[in-house]
């Protein structure tokens, strides 16, 4: 499972294999796993299902080539970590990449639908991007007074809206303060 500090962090469920040259053929995001740790697997061997566990939007395949299994299954910050998979694939079996003879060109509809594709996934970046900044956001005004009472306790002066919502929850208990209009 993609635990954060694994080196897997956000992966959801994930295969990590590595190949007799020492790279790790990194598989995230699937449904399920079907080998298990330890286990040998041969090409062509299924290795796990398509999925969208983890960080993901939808469900699709994760997969990258990392130059090193450890530490952390070779995690980096940036991408000197990992190779281009095409290339790394192609001079791996000695074959040479498929000439492109050129496809028909894209009716309107396929247009339409890559057009709608890409709003999409723009949509979806733009959501997780909010989602993100909601986790790390500093104490709101309303949350000020129960934070300053909590403070001792708290590590880190940023929190999800829920932290806080919650933070306020407990405070109020705690103090026996009635809030107007709620009923019980």
């Amino acid at each position: 499972m993609g635990v954060t500090g694994s080196g897997f962090g956000g992966y959801g469920i994930t295969v990590a294999i590595r190949d007799d040259r020492g790279y790790l053929h990194v598989y995230a995001h699937l449904s399920s796993a079907s080998v298990s740790v330890g286990q040998r697997v041969k090409q062509g061997e299924k290795v796990g299902h398509q999925g969208s566990t983890g960080v993901s939007t939808g469900a699709h395949l994760h997969y990258e080539i990392r130059k090193k299994s450890s530490p952390s299954f070779g995690f980096t910050v940036d991408e000197s970590g990992v190779v281009e998979p095409t290339q790394y694939l192609i001079n791996y079996y000695g074959q040479q990449p498929a000439v492109d003879k050129g496809d028909e060109p894209m009716t309107a509809e396929e247009k339409k639908r890559v057009e709608d594709l890409e709003a999409t996934s723009k949509a979806q970046a733009e959501w997780i991007k909010a989602e993100k900044a909601k986790a790390n956001m500093p104490c709101p005004d309303w949350a000020k007074t129960a934070y300053e009472h909590y403070k001792d306790y708290i590590a880190d002066e940023t929190g999800s809206y829920e932290f806080w919502r919650l933070l306020v929850i407990n405070y109020r208990k705690e103090k026996g303060i009635k809030v107007q209009g709620a009923e019980k």
